[in-house]
């Protein structure tokens, strides 16, 4: 489900962005454009009403009965029925050998680790190379934005490129 709603939102991005010219060209003043994609967000808050909380989280949060009630529903969705008070037994065992583990290493973890390891560090900065190197790309977009005679179709135009994102990213999985 949490895929899923992943998806969804990555292409409302792009599906967003292909709109966001024709939206500029009937709103026709800045602050009309401005309310109608900011009241798009509101959707969203909708997401959390229909999204269960991660069993997981719960069980680390001493919630038991909540989070065997969510992986019960998933039991029956998949066809694999688990007796709901055999489930909590086992939530409970499961969030004791969690505290364990948390509390046998006795270790602070700061943003630090990731350069205090060999690896991790070579990892960390590949990827921070990376994702500067995109959020670049967003602000040459805007450079080039702001340069051309006709800023609606250069937005319109850009709105389509994105189009090969999400989808490729669909094919890969």
């Amino acid at each position: 489900m949490r895929t899923r709603m992943n998806g969804i939102v990555n292409i409302s991005w792009t599906v967003g962005l292909c709109f966001l010219p024709l939206l500029a060209y009937f709103s026709r003043s800045w602050v009309t454009l401005g309310l109608l994609t900011s009241s798009v967000t509101l959707i969203f808050f909708l997401y959390y009403t229909f999204l269960p909380e991660s069993p997981r989280w719960l069980v680390s949060q001493e919630r038991y009965d909540e989070a065997a009630t969510i992986l019960y529903q998933i039991g029956e969705k998949n066809k694999k029925v688990v007796e709901k008070n055999e489930l909590v037994q086992k939530l409970q065992k499961l969030g004791e050998r969690m505290k364990k583990e948390k509390t046998v290493d006795k270790v602070e973890n700061s943003s630090l680790d990731l350069l205090r390891y060999p690896q991790l560090r070579k990892k960390f900065i590949i990827i921070t190379f990376f994702w500067n190197s995109k959020e670049n790309n967003f602000g040459v977009k805007d450079v080039q934005k702001s340069q051309t005679d006709e800023p609606k179709r250069e937005e319109k135009n850009m709105g389509f490129s994105e189009t090969k994102k999400p989808v490729s990213s669909f094919r890969n999985q």
